[in-house]
C-alpha cells in the first residue's frame, strides 16, 4: 500500500500532507540496522520523544502494527 492509496483510503484519520512524513519516516526506520523492540523504543525516545512530535502520523500507525499482526 502506497503513502497517498492509505491517505486516500482513511481521509478522516490521516492528512493529506502526511504523505512525505510516512516517506521521511520509512527511510529513518530503514537506516536502522537494530530493530529489537528495546531499540526501536529508545529510537522513539530520543530527543525528548522528537521523532513523535516531527512525524506524529507516522509514529501512530508504526505503533499500531504490532496490535494489528496480533
Amino acid at each position: 500500500m502506497t503513502e497517498t492509496h492509505l491517505v486516500e483510503s482513511y481521509p478522516d484519520d490521516i492528512e493529506a500532507s502526511s504523505t512525505d512524513e510516512f516517506v521521511q519516516f520509512k527511510s529513518i526506520l530503514e537506516a536502522v540496522k537494530d530493530r529489537t523492540i528495546t531499540h526501536m523504543s529508545e529510537l522513539l525516545k530520543l530527543d525528548g520523544g522528537q521523532l513523535k512530535t516531527t512525524f506524529p502520523n507516522a509514529v501512530r500507525i508504526y505503533l499500531t502494527i504490532p496490535v494489528n499482526n496480533c
